[in-house]
């Protein structure tokens, strides 16, 4: 549940662990079922992967490679409908 892997993140982020906090956002980023879960989810690994040195950048790109997979993959799916 993208919801249980969000909280872990949230409860490591408010105890100062951002590496551990990112890798629970990212797993709720690849099991998030909308857009909007998967935005909000987007905006709190920016906003965690400022706060630890030397990954903003690498973020940012996995970030949007991850939304353009999104994107992709919600097309195939429009188009086999």
């Amino acid at each position: 549940c993208s919801k249980g892997h969000f909280r872990r993140g949230a409860a490591f982020s408010g105890l100062v662990k951002h590496k551990e906090a990112l890798a629970a956002f990212c797993k709720s980023f690849t099991v998030s079922k909308s857009d909007d879960e998967r935005e909000v989810v987007a905006k709190e690994i920016v906003s965690t992967a400022v706060k630890v040195p030397g990954t903003f950048f690498v973020f940012c790109l996995v970030l949007q490679f991850c939304l353009r997979l999104s994107t992709w993959q919600l097309q195939v799916l429009s188009w086999r409908q």
